[in-house]
């Protein structure tokens, strides 16, 4: 959207005019929000200057990540993904108190994630594989974990901090619970940050076999939400 630049008039008014507009965009879909700025160059500016704020990416990262930008760097040097509630609620501009952060990396960058996740003050959490005696080909398959985290998800895997990235070779693979079964995941790490008098910060992060896009657009089926280091597309099938 091109730049305005503020229209001449009595400052009283001016201020009244942009107040009443305000309160007004916090009631407006996303969508919305550029049909109304579209009505008037003032009303345009107005828009501008809410929307700067209400989808600042770093400020809603700075909740999870003392540095914003030292995230958004990493996601660069990566390619990871961030998808899920999180993207969400960026969107419709709302703030879930329980919601996660979910990562969606390649296999390859698998080690620099964690290790860069550990690094901002995460503890990986301990998971339990099984081996499956029904498994004829080796591999391994996962206990129903409990889920503590109260996330958008329902079961997953996790690795512990021996895990080897050989793993994602494409002749090793770790199953997951049926909820991940079509989403392609080679596993899933979970961990947690306890912020001293706050709440419990929770990470995912999600090693496909594939592209973190990929398993994405097959994870989900009505909405497809992705946060990249530059860009955030969104995808739906119905108004948000």
């Amino acid at each position: 959207m091109l730049s305005v630049t503020r229209p001449v008039g009595p400052p009283h008014l001016i201020f009244q005019i942009t107040e009443l507009c305000r309160h007004i965009l916090r009631c407006l879909s996303t969508p919305d929000l550029y049909r109304f700025g579209a009505s008037c160059k003032l009303i345009q500016m107005t828009v501008q200057e809410f929307i700067s704020d209400a989808f600042n990416v770093n400020h809603r990262l700075k909740r999870f990540f003392g540095d914003p930008e030292s995230f958004r760097k990493m996601q660069a040097e990566t390619g990871t993904l961030v998808s899920g509630s999180f993207v969400l609620q960026l969107l419709i501009r709302e703030y879930w108190l329980s919601s996660d952060l979910n990562l969606f990396i390649w296999p390859k960058q698998f080690e620099a994630v964690r290790d860069w996740v550990r690094l901002a003050g995460y503890s990986q959490k301990d998971s339990t594989f099984e081996e499956d005696s029904d498994a004829g080909d080796g591999s391994e398959s996962e206990e129903n974990i409990n889920d503590e985290t109260g996330a958008d998800h329902d079961n997953g895997t996790g690795v512990d901090d021996d895990y080897d990235e050989s793993t994602f070779d494409s002749d090793s693979t770790a199953s997951l619970s049926s909820t991940y079964t079509l989403s392609n995941l080679v596993t899933v790490l979970f961990f947690e940050k306890k912020v001293k008098g706050k709440e419990t910060l929770r990470i995912q992060i999600m090693v496909p076999e594939a592209t973190p896009i990929q398993t994405i657009l097959r994870l989900h089926s009505s909405m497809f939400t992705i946060l990249s280091y530059y860009f955030i597309p969104v995808l739906i099938y119905s108004n948000i």
